[in-house]
């Protein structure tokens, strides 16, 4: 029928409560995050999830399909375990299709753990998303699909194979990826250090938010050996299911407390359709939202507007932030869409939302080009990472909440020119680029008095040396601004 939903999970057992226990407050973020992806997955009522694990049985010239009739998964040594439910007609389809098109896939249709064992049941990349699933109420079907030694670029035409076969069947399919980032980001890491194991996390992140892959599976096999990863063929499994679309996407989290990095993403198709009543005379709710901080958001944002100069517009996109920021960072929950929002906010735009505190930035994220669905999305997107995800300040606390100023940049669609001569930095943002690498600058910032300064301000932060040729785009911005 069709595929409704995609998601990236980290893996490490110490996610799971009863095994991380103290070390849990070192992955806080992605423990939340995990906890919200779980909840919003169970509202859809997926008839089946599809799970591309790395840890499964790895076979060079095959994929290896498990759907039996009875599945096992838990840690048994922390007294956790579940037995799950196989979509056989589901895994058949893909087998079936995967042969076809040259991609040999084997399919186990009995549960067998000597073959899929860690400590107890599947593998441990497959039980740490299934526990958060398992605890949001999630009952539903299972195809677990272990990786073959191929390469990334392979698990990309796979996962349009895969796509495929969703919709040869009636089921509505939720895929997740399981996988961790660059094991090597410290010293302390498990494997030892990469200095450029950062550099592969920061373009998985980044592929993720534009929804591009074209950087990722361009990665040559001798810098994946170096950055020592096992998420890059499920993730890049993932991106060909999702190939052809421009779906809407959420980062939850990134982080890398341990020297390993730690990614929780969720990807909605633009085709994708409304979730069906909830089963068992349940009523289909919303995520668990800050109330005080989701009632202004729903009050201020009640009035209809036709475009950006609205007031309203400026007044619900500020409400929007604040909300957003003040339930992640006080209840790490997220923030439900009103049911009623200005027309601009439902068309998909690029957006910046910055955070001052004293007069001083506190924390500034955006992106060039709309990467969800609304505009109102991105601006939730976008303030939870500008409070959390700036590299340049530590994520925002809860103590700091009431002095915080926010400020949101909607961006119009940049246009190339040929000269710094056509920037005035009173009216125009910049967009510098030398290769891969770019740099971003919002127009009317103070210090920034010509042309020339703000184009070298914008090279230096995009790492873009004196000497090296430049791109140039310019872009005009709406800007909303208010004091909490």
């Amino acid at each position: 029928m069709s595929l409704i939903h995609c998601a990236l999970s980290p893996h490490p057992p110490l996610l799971i409560p009863p095994i991380g226990q103290a070390s849990l407050a070192q992955v806080e973020h992605s423990r939340a995050a995990l906890e919200q992806l779980a909840r919003h997955i169970a509202e859809l009522h997926p008839d089946t999830v599809v799970i591309v694990t790395p840890h499964g049985p790895v076979a060079w010239e095959a994929l290896n399909l498990l759907a039996a009739d009875r599945m096992e998964a838990g840690f048994r040594a922390f007294s956790w375990d579940v037995a799950l439910r196989g979509d056989l007609d589901l895994a058949e389809e893909v087998r079936t299709r995967g042969v076809q098109a040259g991609f040999p896939v084997t399919q186990s249709k009995e549960w067998d753990s000597s073959r899929w064992h860690f400590t107890y049941g599947l593998d441990h990349a497959t039980m740490v998303p299934l526990y958060y699933l398992h605890e949001a109420g999630l009952e539903t079907r299972y195809v677990v699909i272990s990786i073959a030694a191929w390469s990334h670029r392979r698990h990309f035409e796979f996962g349009r194979i895969l796509r495929e076969a969703i919709e040869a069947t009636p089921a509505r399919v939720v895929l997740l990826a399981t996988g961790d980032l660059s094991h090597r980001l410290a010293p302390t890491a498990p494997y030892g250090y990469e200095p450029r194991g950062a550099e592969f996390d920061r373009r998985v992140v980044d592929d993720l938010t534009r929804f591009d892959c074209t950087d990722l599976l361009a990665l040559d096999d001798d810098f994946i050996e170096r950055i020592g990863e096992c998420g890059l063929r499920p993730i890049a499994t993932m991106f060909g299911a999702m190939h052809g679309e421009r779906p809407g996407v959420s980062v939850l989290s990134y982080e890398g407390p341990f020297g390993v990095g730690y990614c929780v993403a969720e990807l909605t198709p633009t085709a994708s359709p409304e979730t069906p009543p909830a089963s068992r005379g349940d009523e289909t709710t919303a995520p668990s939202v800050s109330h005080d901080a989701h009632r202004e958001a729903r009050q201020t944002c009640s009035a209809p507007g036709e475009n950006l100069a609205d007031p309203s517009v400026a007044e619900c996109s500020i409400a929007l932030v604040r909300a957003a920021i003040e339930a992640w960072i006080s209840r790490q929950e997220a923030v439900a869409l009103p049911p009623v929002l200005p027309a601009a906010l439902l068309e998909p735009a690029a957006a910046f939302v910055c955070i001052k505190t004293g007069g001083q930035l506190r924390g500034c994220i955006g992106t060039i080009r709309p990467t969800c669905r609304s505009l109102a999305e991105e601006l939730l997107q976008n303030a939870i990472s500008a409070a959390t995800r700036d590299p340049r300040f530590p994520p925002v606390n809860a103590q700091e909440l009431e002095s915080l100023e926010y400020t949101v940049d909607v961006l119009a669609a940049p246009e190339a020119i040929d000269s710094v001569k056509a920037l005035d930095p009173r009216v125009f943002g910049v967009i510098v680029q030398s290769g891969a690498r770019s740099g971003v600058l919002l127009p009317d910032i103070e210090g920034i008095d010509n042309a020339e300064m703000q184009v070298e301000v914008a090279r230096r932060k995009a790492g873009i040396g004196p000497g090296e040729t430049l791109g140039l785009q310019r872009f005009r911005v709406h800007r909303f601004q208010a004091r909490d």
